[in-house]
């Protein structure tokens, strides 16, 4: 597609501090901007943020699409609306306290233009404590682009890939299409779309670090109807994360309904990176810990070695030398090491 249309679509719920640096790092590429879409879901900041929103407005004009929900939507909800909203042929998802690192849309839009039918693109990202400069981790998949044919390999590489918002982009057509409250309350209804759309569309991999992630801000998820109860504005706890890998194993459930195969290597590939999802309460006591590797390993992960391997490691040597082991690898590589086999 030559000159795709980029909407950048921003998920605005309280933290106004951040937007000004937010609009900023996506203003400064204009160029290859065809929209910002913030949609505010209905904060105790919203005053705070349409004023911001408003010197914006000012400035670029029709550039800034504001939308304010008239009710709570929630995560899952809010990013239909950001869809419905938009008008690109493209979705550049970034979060409300994330930045747009210099050269990215430029980046993107060769992506879409050199590669046949894209519906997904993942990309290298990082991870930032206090200002952008900041950098203390950055993850790529691969040291160079990559093209996926659409198919349940690509599925199973990009399902997992795609837990993370920012910078994921999206063919907004097919997205549209594949609309449900179904997943409401996951927290990953991304996931829905992009383990849709790769079935059916191409997907790239860009090495590029195309966004920054803060790394220091506390999540703010449980306010909407289809949160409360599951999870606790302020902190990720033990439910929280049942919560989440449930709603992850779900989404990967429902496709597996339709794409016979789906699920086994979803799950697999889950297995084989479940570090994190272990180490988050590697700090529990012992009986909790426990309890929470085993709920975890009942929604299918046990039948994958790597995740038992990552729980004893953890027992043995503790969550935080696994993770020097594991950031040695990728940093000696200069991309996340690939671990078992897609199929």
């Amino acid at each position: 597609m030559k000159n795709p249309k980029l909407s950048v679509c921003i998920p605005a719920y309280n933290r106004a501090k951040y937007l000004k640096q937010v609009l900023d790092s996506v203003i400064d590429q204009k160029d290859y901007l065809f929209e910002i879409v913030i949609c505010e879901d209905v904060s105790p900041q919203r005053q705070e943020i349409g004023e911001i929103v408003q010197e914006y407005k000012d400035l670029y004009g029709d550039l800034i699409v504001y939308h304010e929900n008239v009710t709570n939507l929630g995560f899952d909800r809010n990013l239909r609306q950001l869809l419905k909203s938009a008008s690109g042929d493209y979705c550049v998802f970034l979060g409300n306290d994330d930045v747009l690192c210099p050269g990215a849309l430029k980046n993107l839009s060769e992506v879409i233009e050199r590669n046949k039918d894209v519906g997904v693109i993942l990309r290298g990202y990082g991870w930032f404590n206090g200002n952008p400069e900041n950098v203390v981790q950055t993850v790529k998949y691969f040291p160079d682009e990559r093209f996926m044919p659409a198919g349940l390999d690509s599925l199973s590489f990009f399902f997992r890939r795609a837990c993370v918002l920012a910078g994921l982009t999206i063919a907004r057509k097919p997205a549209l299409e594949l609309e449900t409250s179904e997943f409401d309350g996951t927290l990953f209804y991304q996931l829905h779309l992009v383990g849709n759309i790769i079935l059916k569309h191409n997907g790239v991999f860009t090495p590029e670090i195309i966004t920054l992630c803060r790394a220091d801000e506390a999540p703010d998820f449980g306010h909407s109807s289809a949160e409360k109860g599951k999870y606790t504005p302020g902190e990720y706890t033990i439910d929280a994360r049942i919560h989440m890998m449930s709603g992850i194993v779900t989404i990967a459930k429902s496709i597996d309904k339709t794409h016979k195969g789906a699920l086994a290597g979803i799950l697999r590939d889950i297995a084989n990176y479940s570090f994190p999802w272990l180490s988050y309460h590697a700090d529990k006591k012992y009986g909790i810990f426990k309890k929470y590797y085993r709920t975890l390993g009942d929604m299918g992960l046990k039948s994958f070695p790597m995740f038992h391997v990552y729980y004893y490691l953890i027992l043995i040597v503790g969550a935080g030398r696994v993770e020097k082991l594991i950031n040695f690898a990728r940093n000696s590589l200069g991309y996340t090491p690939k671990l078992g086999h897609r199929k």
